[in-house]
């Protein structure tokens, strides 16, 4: 197997987790004995003869796009798979270029034009050219990989992606360099006194990372606390400037940005790890390396972050944006070093390449046979008898792909995602949103209701048909009062599962429904 992969930039010489992924990726495969190149943005001091650095992050725009597409057609010539980890720069070369007939596996690290919108600093134009860009990219994708449940369904919601492209790889950490050691040392290392509770926050500093609850938070705590935050970003001086109004200047420390060795000292002085990411956090790698650590980890519930901690109490994770819910958990017990540690040991490198190399093969020598992919279409997100049957149901299909379209968001968002089933919510109008099984026969008789209904099934069968789904089912009266027609009318075949009488006092006849009993 030879493999190409198209990265951003290289580190530690461009720090973020999209680089350091990149390159633990490309050092991993090779060890495991995949043939593999890589095209870069330098600065990449110490890349190898098999890592092209098309030019620098100082170059202007247009030479970075034209360099780093001559670079990837030179050396894509030979290989027989493409893995890209960044759309902008490999736009050309696998959209327009020499690499647009290669099979192409496309890692989706997170939405690059929203988390541009949420900086506050993009144009509107540039934003809506950045999805243009992503858009062309991910839909080319033979397979697409996310790191979360989560993020799959932003790529599912978002970009169009058919959910059965789309294939769920967790990451790994280096569990060598992340790795338990001696407290009293890093705290001496980094100016800490042995007594001081220490509580540290690893960030890029901008708004989506949440620090400014971390702040509320650690305002609302007593005693002797020190909190570490390490990272460098726009925000610096508004939080410092909060840390002030707050009165907590003098317990919050602003490291900046730290090398690799102090940031393995930032995390073994803690006693606990705070991530308190508000949005677009697609699985946060920062959490493993706590954890790696035996650090306890605090985490916002959104984006991936509860499936990084998955392994450890649930109450590691709190609401998005809750200062006081965050603030009371840091007072609570946390897990221990040996749990922590028994987490991040469930995300190894090895296991990571290993399921990169089976789907490598896989995307290269295209499979005989393949699951049947079942859509089912499922009114509400609540975790009522129905909810709860269907996710039964779900968990025990193996020789089925299941996908999801829930018609609201909820708990049952959650769950379906907590057990590694695709889900998506595409809500209908509030009248058909209302229904419940005693106003389904009389949503046939009354004309507003009815009509909504039938232009959600309009609207519906539009995205089955996108999806590409081999059976439509639907599991509730509800359900089947427009699911089963949206199958039908996309050229689908529907299955109605109804967990009711089938007699005219209780549901409509069958035709007016449009499903066969």
């Amino acid at each position: 197997m030879k493999v190409l992969l198209l990265g951003l930039g290289w580190f530690p010489d461009q720090s973020g987790g999209l680089n350091r992924y990149f390159r633990e990726l490309f050092d991993r495969l090779r060890e495991h004995g995949v043939t593999s190149r890589a095209v870069v943005i330098g600065p990449a001091a110490d890349a190898g003869i098999d890592v092209a650095v098309a030019c620098t992050a100082e170059d202007s725009l247009a030479s970075r796009v034209r360099a780093f597409a001559t670079a990837a057609g030179r050396l894509g010539k030979t290989a027989e798979l493409v893995d890209v980890h960044f759309a902008l720069y490999a736009f050309v070369p696998i959209v327009l270029g020499a690499l647009r007939r290669k099979p192409l596996v496309v890692h989706f690290h997170g939405p690059w034009a929203d988390e541009s919108v949420s900086s506050g600093r993009c144009h509107p134009l540039t934003a809506r050219a950045k999805q243009i860009v992503e858009r062309a990219v991910y839909r080319r994708a033979t397979v697409a990989v996310t790191l979360s449940g989560a993020f799959k369904r932003v790529l599912v919601e978002s970009y169009g992606v058919e959910p059965w492209k789309v294939k769920v790889v967790s990451p790994g950490v280096d569990l060598d360099r992340f790795s338990p050691g001696d407290r009293l040392a890093a705290r001496d290392e980094l100016g800490l006194s042995s007594g001081s509770w220490v509580a540290c926050s690893v960030r890029r500093l901008v708004p989506r990372m949440g620090l400014d609850v971390l702040l509320r938070a650690w305002g609302m705590l007593d005693g002797e606390r020190v909190l570490l935050i390490a990272g460098e970003g726009p925000e610096r001086a508004r939080l410092e400037q909060m840390a002030a109004r707050f009165g907590i200047a003098d317990s919050v420390r602003f490291l900046g940005k730290v090398s690799e060795d102090e940031l393995v000292s930032v995390y073994r002085s803690a006693d606990v790890c705070v991530v308190p990411s508000t949005s677009l956090e697609g699985f946060g790698l920062v959490v493993l390396e706590a954890l790696g650590c035996g650090i306890p980890v605090i985490a916002s519930d959104v984006g991936g972050l509860p499936s990084a901690l998955a392994g450890l109490e649930p109450r590691c994770t709190v609401p998005v944006g809750d200062a006081p819910a965050l603030a009371q958990r840091l007072l609570e017990p946390l897990p221990s070093a040996r749990a922590c540690r028994a987490t991040a040991e469930r995300f190894s490198w090895d296991v990571c390449v290993r399921r990169h190399q089976d789907l490598y093969a896989n995307t290269v020598r295209s499979p005989r046979s393949r699951k049947l992919r079942a859509l089912y279409v499922h009114p509400t997100a609540r975790l009522s008898r129905d909810g709860l049957a269907l996710l039964r149901i779900l968990r025990t299909l193996e020789d089925a792909e299941p996908h999801v379209i829930l018609g609201e968001e909820g708990p049952l968002v959650a769950r379906l995602l907590e057990y590694g089933i695709s889900v998506e919510v595409f809500p209908p109008a509030p009248e058909v949103a209302a229904l419940g099984r005693e106003r389904v026969r009389a949503a046939m008789s009354v004309s507003s209701e009815r009509l909504e209904a039938r232009i959600y099934a309009l609207r519906l069968s539009h995205r089955i048909r996108q999806l590409k789904p081999d059976r439509v089912h639907t599991d509730s009266l509800e359900g089947a009062l427009y699911g089963a027609l949206a199958g039908r009318l996309a050229g689908i075949a529907a299955v109605a599962d109804v967990h009711d009488q089938l007699a005219d006092d209780c549901l409509p006849a069958a035709e007016e429904m449009q499903v066969r009993p």
